[in-house]
């Protein structure tokens, strides 16, 4: 089944995720600080679903809880290298910062 972009994410579903990783302070900086510690984006987007799977999943009812809206979408549908690479972005920023 093909998928249809997103406001110029993957699909619908990685661009919710993404929303609401980066929409929670907490979560947010717990993320990029992972991104400046893992330089590899892909070693990155498998960190994000590990802990993803770790801290999000509800297994009495097999899905994963960040917010409401993820009680009904396909977590498999989530392009987590592509949410890893958009991370670099705030790292760089942040280290010209500490710069």
């Amino acid at each position: 089944m093909a998928t249809e972009k997103c406001l110029g994410w993957t699909n619908y579903e990685t661009w919710l995720m993404n929303v609401n990783l980066t929409n929670e302070e907490g979560i947010y900086t717990f993320i990029v600080d992972l991104a400046s510690r893992i330089k590899d984006d892909y070693e990155l987007a498998e960190a994000l679903k590990v802990w993803l799977e770790d801290n999000y999943f509800l297994d009495d009812v097999g899905i994963f809880k960040l917010c409401d809206a993820w009680t009904h979408r396909n977590f498999q549908e989530v392009n987590f290298i592509e949410i890893a690479k958009s991370l670099r972005d705030p790292v760089k920023e942040a280290q010209l910062r500490v710069k």
